[in-house]
C-alpha cells in the first residue's frame, strides 16, 4: 500500500465586529489496493481560497499519471482561473488518451464560506456539518441520467445510451451495516461494444460524453468538513455513514476502512434469498481473494520485488532481490505494496473547517 498523507493548517480572520478565525486543515491518503490507477490526492491554497483535487482513473494509467504530472498546474489553475477552467484543463489534457478518469474538483471560497465543485464520472464529493450530509455532488450515473429528460437528451445527442439490462449492483446501508444488491442498470453503451459505468469522464479519444456536474455550497456558520473520494470509498461507504459524517475524520481513516470493507468478511448477512450463496460464516462475503504483500527496493536504479529481507542493525537490512541480486537498504527505503484482486483503489480527502 501506498499511503500519502497531508496535513496543514491555514488560519483565516473574518471582518467582522468580533474577531473569529477558522482553521483549515486538510489531509489526504491513498491505497493502490487493485490497478494502481487512482490519482494521488491534492490540494493548493493561499489567502482566500483552497482548491481540491480527487481523480480515479480507468482502463489504464494513462489518465491518472497525466493528472498527477500536471496536478499543481491544475490546482493553480483553479486558485486563479476558476474552477470551470481548471476542469477543462483537465478534460485538454487528457483528450488523446485512450483511458479514462473520473475527476472531482472543489474550491473553497473562504470569505464567502462557498464551495463550489465540478465533477466528471463517479468520483464523489459530499459536505457535512453537525454530524449531517448537506451537500452530494451527483454523479454521472445511469440512474442520475435516466431520470433527467434533459440529460437524456445531452447523451443521445453525444453518441450514446443506457444499457437496457439489469446487473446486481451492491449498495451500502447507512448504517454500515449491511449490504443490499439492486438490480438496475450499471453501464452507458458505446458503439463497437464500448461500456462505461459513467457517463462523463476525461480521456477516451473521441468519445462523446456529458458536460460536467457543477454545483455550489454556502455553508451555514460552525464547524464542516467536506469529503471527496474515488469510488473505492462509495462502493463500501453510504455517504450518510458515520465514518464519513463525524467532523475529526482523517483522510487516512476512511482509506483504511474502505480498505476492510473491501478485503476482510465485514457485512452481516444479505438478507435478498437470491444473493444468500454469498453468505459465509455469519458474514456476507462480496470478495473471495486475499491481500497479497510485495515489498520493493532499489536496485541499479529501479524498483525491483524483494524475494528475502534480513533486518541488520542501523536501520537496514539485506535483501535477495527476485534476479538474485543482494544488498544492504535501509528499511525506510524499502516500499511496501498490498494488493486485492478482488478489490479497488481508495483514494480521499477530506478538508476541515473549525472555528476557534
Amino acid at each position: 500500500m501506498f499511503l500519502h498523507k497531508i496535513l496543514q493548517p491555514l488560519i483565516y480572520t473574518s471582518e467582522s465586529d468580533e474577531e473569529i478565525e477558522d482553521v483549515i486543515s486538510v489531509s489526504t491518503a491513498i491505497c493502490q489496493l487493485s490497478k494502481g490507477e487512482d490519482v494521488v490526492p491534492q490540494f493548493e491554497k493561499n489567502d482566500t481560497h483552497v482548491a481540491c483535487m480527487v481523480g480515479d482513473g480507468h482502463s489504464g494509467t494513462g489518465c491518472k499519471e497525466i493528472l498527477d504530472a500536471n496536478s499543481g498546474t491544475i490546482l493553480h489553475c483553479m486558485l486563479h482561473a476558476g474552477l470551470k477552467d481548471a476542469m477543462q484543463m483537465c478534460l485538454q489534457l487528457c483528450e488523446d488518451e485512450t483511458s479514462g478518469a473520473m475527476v472531482v474538483l472543489a474550491l473553497y471560497t473562504i470569505a464567502e464560506r462557498k464551495l463550489s465543485i465540478a465533477s466528471v464520472g463517479d468520483a464523489s464529493c459530499t459536505v457535512y456539518q453537525h454530524g449531517k450530509l448537506i451537500h452530494a455532488q451527483p454523479h454521472h450515473n445511469c440512474a442520475t441520467v435516466a431520470a433527467s429528460g434533459e440529460l437524456v437528451q445531452e447523451m443521445k445527442d453525444q453518441g450514446f445510451s443506457i444499457e437496457s439490462s439489469n446487473r446486481p449492483t451492491m449498495v451500502p446501508s447507512s448504517d454500515g451495516a449491511r449490504m443490499t444488491i439492486e438490480l438496475k442498470p450499471g453501464y452507458f453503451i458505446w458503439g463497437l461494444g464500448q461500456n462505461i459505468g459513467a457517463g462523463s469522464f476525461v480521456g477516451h479519444r473521441n468519445m462523446g460524453r456529458l458536460a460536467p456536474f457543477v454545483t455550489e455550497c454556502f455553508v451555514p456558520e460552525g464547524d464542516f468538513h467536506l469529503v471527496m473520494t474515488s469510488d473505492g470509498v462509495s462502493d463500501m461507504v453510504h455517504p450518510a455513514d458515520r465514518l464519513l459524517s463525524t467532523i475529526d475524520v482523517t483522510a487516512t481513516a476512511i482509506v483504511e476502512d474502505a480498505k476492510l470493507r473491501w478485503t476482510v468478511p465485514y457485512f452481516k448477512p444479505i438478507a435478498q434469498k437470491a444473493f444468500e450463496g454469498y453468505n459465509k460464516n455469519g458474514f456476507f462475503v462480496l470478495n473471495r481473494y486475499s491481500t497479497t504483500i510485495s515489498q520493493t527496493a532499489n536496485l541499479n536504479g529501479k524498483q525491483m520485488r524483494i524475494k528475502l529481507k534480513v533486518p541488520q542493525e542501523n536501520d537496514h537490512s539485506t535483501v535477495e532481490f527476485i534476479n538474485g541480486a543482494i544488498l544492504s537498504v535501509s528499511n525506510s527505503s524499502i516500499r511496501t505494496k498490498e494488493h486485492n484482486r478482488g478489490g479497488d483503489d481508495i483514494s480521499v480527502l477530506v478538508m476541515t473547517v473549525k472555528s476557534t
